[in-house]
């Protein structure tokens, strides 16, 4: 059988196995689920809050980093279509 996907291949591996399982298995295998969607959470929420100030100021940098040569080339282009007219019209 052919698969596109890898994670396709996994997802009917998955299939076959809880179709396999005890009813008993199966809600071991929903708690574990569950418990790590709280430890999930729980990690997404503690790394919110370590989120500050200076994250901010460091993705701003970044993000000057990143447009500011093209922002720069922007205004000297039109800083010598400027002069291009300028000099064509005097």
């Amino acid at each position: 059988m052919f698969f596109l996907r890898k994670d396709q291949v996994d997802r009917d591996v998955e299939k076959m196995r809880e179709s396999l399982m005890t009813p008993e298995q199966i809600q071991k295998k929903e708690e574990r689920e569950q418990k790590k969607k709280e430890k999930e959470k729980k990690h997404a929420d503690e790394q919110l809050e370590d989120f500050g100030w200076k994250d901010v100021v460091a993705m701003t940098i970044a993000i000057l980093e990143i447009i500011g040569p093209y922002f720069l080339l922007f205004i000297g282009f039109l800083v010598v279509l400027w002069q291009v007219f300028y000099h064509l019209w005097s």
